[in-house]
């Protein structure tokens, strides 16, 4: 039975883990996408918020 509680306990800490690092890339993500819509609105050929989030996402994988 122990055996199987620390699989389970294990589990569930990589699993927070994994949620943790998502979370955290989705701030920065947006952080990132606010910062290049507000540096963006007076230059042309700037990334849009989306785009930003896109290319985040793309290069973090």
């Amino acid at each position: 039975m122990f055996e199987y509680e620390f699989q389970a306990r294990h589990t569930e800490l990589v699993r927070a883990a994994a949620h943790d690092r998502l979370l955290r890339a989705a701030r920065q993500a947006r952080k990132e996408a606010r910062r290049a819509q507000s540096v963006g609105k007076n230059e042309e050929g700037a990334p849009s918020g989306l785009r930003a989030l896109r290319d985040h996402f793309t290069h973090a994988a």
